[in-house]
């Protein structure tokens, strides 16, 4: 029996947790499989870990795992302006430990300083847990859509192969290289004398008609105002319709705007890019 004046061991996640981590992912979320939990968590697993932080999360340690928090670790941002985040996920918690302990989980996850902390899919009965540890909305909902933008500054698509020698960044290269590996659709838009990277994960509305997600943008505003030629490009690839997290309908993307769809928080300095969900639960588990 519990002893429910102890507080419970949190810890990080080891290799000899993962058995038991999937375990408890998959009873707690049986719309996903146990295999969908070892191959995210394989991913996870062969990913470079950042000193100080976790390489899978946290755990509820008492006589065996009784909860498990995803917490993924990644640099974010220019060099020499870089900020480690962290994407809190998959948040669960046994029924004998559910109440104080599970909110201690996520406290406790949450709790560094000098770290953004992002939740990227955040259940409606969560949302005064994590407001009240301090998250803030980042965006509202989603539009799905086509692209309707267009600009004269917009001449042409570069490849990741040839967007170092259009002149992005060695950093930003090795981002969409990742990226690419990890099975989302990379590349650059070429506006005027420079190119601006965009990369998209691969998404299925109503598990049929395929979309793709934007993940990663500099600027929002590179991605409405060429909207079109990005939509006619990714069509070409077989991606006809548009995903895109914001607040309310844009100019630029042509569809419906759902309020509350996949809202999207984080704690701590606000991200410094306008999207930017790379290295993170969408692109590990394809959430």
């Amino acid at each position: 029996m519990t002893d429910e004046t102890a507080d419970p061991l949190i810890r990080q996640i080891g290799e000899r947790d993962l058995p038991q981590v999937a375990t408890l992912l998959t009873e707690s979320f049986p719309r996903r499989s146990r295999s969908y939990w070892e191959t995210g968590l394989a991913k996870l697993g062969a990913r470079p870990s950042l000193p100080g932080r976790p390489r899978y999360g946290y755990v509820i340690d008492d006589d065996g795992i009784r909860g498990v928090l995803l917490a993924i670790s990644s640099r974010h941002g220019k060099e020499g302006e870089e900020m480690t985040m962290t994407n809190i996920s998959s948040w669960c918690v046994a029924p004998s430990h559910r109440g104080p302990a599970a909110a201690t989980l996520y406290a406790h996850a949450a709790s560094g300083s000098g770290v953004t902390y992002t939740n990227l899919s955040a259940a409606p009965h969560t949302l005064k847990i994590i407001t009240r540890l301090g998250f803030q909305e980042w965006t509202a909902g989603q539009i799905v859509g086509i692209g309707r933008g267009t600009s004269p500054d917009f001449s042409g698509i570069v490849s990741v192969e040839d967007a170092t020698s259009e002149g992005l960044s060695a950093r930003e290269v090795a981002v969409l290289r990742d990226h690419q590996e990890l099975a989302c659709l990379a590349f650059c838009v070429r506006i005027k004398d420079r190119v601006a990277p965009v990369i998209f994960l691969r998404r299925k509305v109503q598990g049929i008609i395929p979309c793709a997600q934007l993940i990663y943008c500099r600027h929002l505003r590179d991605f409405l105002d060429h909207s079109r030629a990005i939509n006619v490009h990714l069509a070409r690839m077989g991606y006809p319709l548009l995903i895109l997290d914001a607040n309310g309908p844009v100019q630029g993307v042509l569809g419906r705007y759902v309020p509350g769809k996949a809202a999207k928080y984080f704690k701590g300095t606000k991200p410094g890019l306008d999207v930017d969900h790379t290295y993170s639960e969408m692109v590990y588990f394809g959430f």
